[in-house]
């Protein structure tokens, strides 16, 4: 801001003054020097001169700091955030026309400052509800700004992440110690180009598509780094390529089984009447085994998809467990197993799809018997709360591993990794896919070696 010329003039004035009277009283000295009435008024005029001076001079000085103090006020208001500050606009034209002057610059800057605000609101709405992250990366990796989806991405605390959003925006929030990201940054700031990746972001082991874009932000080289999860998309892939290899598996046993008999009777087999039988038998074996996947298949199709019609009606879910053990019986008694069932006469009703629940049942049986040993026990009870009953299927088999747990419901999923055992795998989805169009989940309890719990609730009617 520049200082009025008039007001630069009273400043210089007294000096040409003082420089005026050093003359003039040289020159009446040189003139007359000897009469003693000059000498006496030239000491006179010098002293009410120098008086003079300094009455203005005081004056000047006085009104100048007057102002210095005002802009000091002034400015401190400004910096300290006082948008609002009016410089006072009172005594001498230069100081009004200085007041003038200052108080259109603040409200300039106050015009600026709402809209940076406003802006900013925007930029920090938009940052705060977008599901992608988003990070600004300064040349050597440091975090210089990041939105809640980012922090969630990689880890970051909240109580962390509230100091980071606390800091001025000049400064670094830390490093990113992702090594992949990291370097994907430092790429982006050595070649100012943009780089892509697809990195697997710890500890939440989500995948994301980072994009970092270089920028210049403040003179200083940075970068933009999106972040968008896609771990999603990659377990539907995986999933999708895990479904075709495992039906492939699944099929291809049987249709092999089915080609080789199929092929040793027309090359002459099929004139003796017992092998016939017996390849024929073996044949439709193996369809019935083709005909139970695919219609497994499309019943979990069904179930996943949502679509599929529930009969709910009140059922005595104490008699569908002494169906299910009755149907299933000869299997546990040909391995001499014992199985324990809540007597049918008990009517202990449920509100359920009674075909579906019979399904589920005979389901976990079917798998306890098969993983139970010869000689072991199998207990199936109910119990009930006050509007929720209980079922539970429980065994002392070999019991399913801790890793094996959080997969026992995939479909296709089996125990045994060599997949020897009879079975689709899909027995347990099913099973778990008709409790939850149920509105219930099952739970599993199990350790090696000491055998497995599998339970669910039903509401009751």
């Amino acid at each position: 801001m520049n200082i009025p010329k008039s007001l630069q003039w009273h400043w210089v004035a007294p000096y040409i003054i003082l420089i005026l009277i050093i003359m003039i009283g040289l020159g009446i000295y040189i003139s007359s020097a000897k009469d003693a009435n000059v000498t006496l008024a030239i000491v006179v005029s010098t002293a009410v001169i120098i008086i003079s001076f300094l009455i203005i001079s005081f004056n000047v000085m006085n009104k100048t700091s007057e102002l210095i103090r005002d802009f000091s006020e002034g400015s401190n208001a400004l910096a300290n955030g006082n948008s609002d500050y009016e410089f006072p606009a009172y005594g001498n034209k230069d100081r009004r026309i200085f007041a003038s002057s200052f108080n259109v610059m603040a409200r300039r800057m106050r015009s600026d400052l709402r809209d940076l605000e406003s802006e900013r609101s925007k930029l920090s709405a938009v940052l705060e509800t977008m599901n992608d992250g988003v990070i600004v990366a300064d040349s050597e990796a440091k975090i210089t700004l990041i939105n809640p989806s980012a922090q969630q991405l990689l880890g970051i605390s909240e109580d962390v992440y509230s100091r980071l959003t606390n800091t001025s925006g000049h400064d670094s929030l830390g490093h990113i110690w992702d090594h992949e990201l990291r370097t994907i940054i430092l790429n982006t700031v050595s070649t100012s180009e943009p780089h892509s990746q697809d990195i697997l972001l710890q500890p939440g082991r989500n995948v994301v598509n980072a994009i970092a874009t270089p920028i210049n932000h403040l003179g200083g080289e940075g970068v933009l780094v999106t972040l968008t999860n896609i771990t999603e998309y990659r377990n539907i892939e995986n999933t999708r390529r895990e479904f075709i290899s495992n039906v492939s598996h699944e099929l291809r046993s049987p249709l092999a089984s089915v080609k080789a008999l199929i092929e040793t009777l027309m090359d002459g087999a099929i004139d003796d009447k017992s092998v016939t039988s017996d390849y024929l038998s073996r044949i439709n074996t193996d369809v019935d085994r083709m005909n139970q996947l695919v219609g497994e298949l499309l019943e979990l199709s069904t179930l996943e998809s949502g679509l599929v019609h529930m009969d709910l009606q009140n059922v005595n879910i104490n008699d569908s467990i002494f169906y299910v053990v009755r149907s299933l019986e000869h299997k546990a008694k040909g391995k001499n197993i014992d199985v324990a069932y809540p007597n049918p006469s008990i009517n202990l009703e449920v509100f359920a799809d009674k075909r579906k629940m019979i399904q589920v049942i005979l389901n976990l049986l079917d798998n306890a018997i098969r993983f139970t040993p010869e000689s072991g026990k199998i207990i199936i009870s109910t119990s009930q709360s006050a509007d929720m009953v209980e079922i539970s299927v429980e065994d002392n088999g070999v019991g399913i591993s801790t890793e094996d747990q959080k997969h026992v419901f995939e479909r296709f999923y089996k125990v045994d990794p060599s997949r020897s055992s009879s079975g689709t795998g899909l027995g347990l989805a099913i099973a778990k896919h008709i409790v939850m169009a149920h509105s219930g989940n099952i739970l599993l309890d199990s350790k090696p070696d000491e055998g497995s719990k599998f339970s669910f609730k039903l509401r009751k009617t």
